[in-house]
């Protein structure tokens, strides 16, 4: 019997707890879905967050790549490591993925180090270099969660979000 204790948190009505039971049925048969109203306060719903370096040359599909890899990282971490509950929630709350910007290699060391420190699941990616990177190992990503906003250090907050300005950058190649 699965635990879903989760689904009575406070400030949810018996609505919205008939709707993420559905949402947690559907994730369980692989399908992502939110069907709360637009309206619904989402504002205590885990979350994941990935960072991203903008300070390489990335095709756009390794970088996607890379995120999946932080990300099912995290789940898998939450399942081993005791917060399952909190990966049910975030299952049953449409699976929320905020991309943030990491100037650097440094930027991933600090989210991945504050957020373990204060309890928070952390993944970081190393790529292996073997189609890109000249066959260097590099760090491209780091994931943090699921967990709440409020949870996150003051520093890993602040971080930007990504922007297609970003994205753009990241994959155009570079001549240098």
């Amino acid at each position: 019997m699965t635990d879903t204790s989760w689904l009575q948190a406070p400030r949810r009505t018996d609505e919205d707890v008939a709707i993420l039971a559905r949402n947690y049925e559907a994730a369980l048969r692989g399908d992502v879905r939110d069907d709360r109203p637009l309206q619904a306060d989402r504002s205590s719903d885990p979350r994941m967050w990935i960072f991203v370096r903008c300070d390489i040359d990335i095709p756009l599909s390794k970088l996607i790549a890379q995120g999946g890899h932080a990300a099912d990282t995290l789940v898998w971490r939450a399942d081993k490591s005791g917060k399952g509950l909190l990966a049910d929630e975030y299952m049953a709350c449409g699976q929320a993925k905020l991309v943030k910007r990491a100037k650097t290699e440094n930027d991933l060391h600090m989210v991945f180090d504050l957020c373990t420190e204060a309890g928070i699941l952390a993944s970081i990616v190393t790529d292996a270099g073997l189609t890109h990177f000249n066959g260097q190992k590099t760090l491209t990503v780091a994931a943090v969660g699921p967990c709440r906003r409020s949870d996150l250090p003051k520093k890993v907050d602040k971080l930007q979000m990504l922007t297609d300005d970003d994205i753009v950058a990241l994959t155009r190649l570079k001549s240098d």
